[in-house]
Formats: structure tokens, C-alpha cells, sequence
């Protein structure tokens, strides 16, 4: 069974603390686990925001990715993200992420 769970987010000049994506809850548990697989995808184009940017830590770098509208980035689950501030405009994304 796939579990999924999706956002759509508007960043109108917030700022995203680390954090981990998916969390999904076990039946008859109180734990939550971490999901398998995290997505983005942009609606907005970089040219209509400033900041925003997606921060991917990996095992050895950071990441910083801002992609034109209709793009979709897919990363672990379990790597730390975060969203600079929206300094300008407004960015608009869907978040997903899914557990197998």
C-alpha cells in the first residue's frame, strides 16, 4: 500500500524552519514515522519571487533549487528541507510525500 499526503502552499513572505517533509501516523500507535519519498512542484516561475528558494540537505551538500512552473523536484524523505523567506511576490508549490 502507497500512503500519500499533499499540500498546496502559498509562501507570501514566510520562512521554513528545517524540517522533515512526511510524517505519517501507524495504525493503533501513537508513533509516527517518516515517509519514503518528498516532492515539490512549482506553479510559480523564479522571475515572479525573490527568496523562496527549497534548501535540500544532503548526505554531503545543501542543495538550493528553484525551479521554473510546471517543475517537479523528488528527494528523499528523510533529508532536512528548508524554504528561505519570500522577500518578494509570492511562491506558490505543491508538497507532497508518500510512503510505500
Amino acid at each position: 500500500m502507497i500512503r500519500s499526503r499533499s499540500s498546496w502552499v502559498s509562501d507570501p513572505g514566510q520562512a521554513g524552519g528545517e524540517q522533515s517533509l512526511c510524517r505519517f501516523g501507524i495504525p493503533g500507535s501513537p508513533e509516527r514515522v517518516r515517509g519514503d519519498l518528498s516532492a515539490t512542484l512549482f506553479f510559480s516561475d523564479p522571475d515572479l519571487y525573490d527568496g523562496g528558494d527549497l534548501m535540500i540537505r544532503g548526505e554531503f551538500a545543501r542543495h538550493r533549487v528553484k525551479l521554473p512552473a510546471g517543475h517537479l523536484v523528488l528527494y528523499s524523505a528523510r533529508t532536512l528541507h528548508q524554504v528561505t523567506a519570500v522577500t518578494r511576490g509570492i511562491r506558490m508549490r505543491l508538497s507532497s510525500g508518500s510512503r510505500a
